[in-house]
């Protein structure tokens, strides 16, 4: 199974529930920066504009804010069982992807 939006503590629950042993978290992360300038390239409505605007939006999505309903995505990393940095280029983050897969195929595949 893969999901892309697996953000926050409760979502990574139902899945663990429902694949059990068979269920792997890999949190993917990157550079303040890095994430700022695709922000700014992807240029989506709600995105932040600005960099105080982007510091902000990260702070309340790591913490989970109820009023906000920020994603609590710092919580969700402490509980990954795999952390891969996405801090190059697609093809640098699909090669990172695929030594992962072959380094631990083992544990994806039973």
């Amino acid at each position: 199974m893969l999901s892309t939006a697996l953000n926050a503590p409760t979502k990574l629950n139902f899945f663990e529930r429902i694949y059990e042993d068979k269920f792997c978290f890999i949190g993917v992360d990157s550079p303040y920066s890095t994430r700022f300038q695709r922000l700014k390239k992807r240029n989506r409505e709600g995105d932040p504009k600005n960099w105080l605007e982007f510091l902000v939006q990260d702070f309340l999505d790591k913490r989970g804010d109820l009023i906000k309903k920020g994603q609590a995505t710092a919580v969700c990393m402490r509980l990954a069982d795999y952390i891969i940095y996405n801090d190059g280029t697609i093809r640098a983050l699909n090669e990172k992807v695929y030594s992962m897969l072959i380094k631990y195929r083992t544990v994806f595949v039973n």
